[in-house]
């Protein structure tokens, strides 16, 4: 049971990686860095929350 969920889980992560590799080839370091500090503040917003 276990190999199955992490076998679909490392299917799911390959199918994200072939979505997200073919729609932003063509962007830029820059924006690679803002989608970057996005998600960190998200994920800094949404730890920072569970811990109150």
């Amino acid at each position: 049971m276990f190999l199955s969920i992490v076998s679909d889980l490392q299917l799911w992560i390959s199918q994200l990686q072939n979505i997200l590799f073919s729609k932003m080839h063509h962007v830029s370091p820059q924006d690679y860095c803002i989608m970057l500090i996005f998600v960190i503040c998200i994920g800094y917003c949404l730890l920072k929350g569970r811990s109150i």
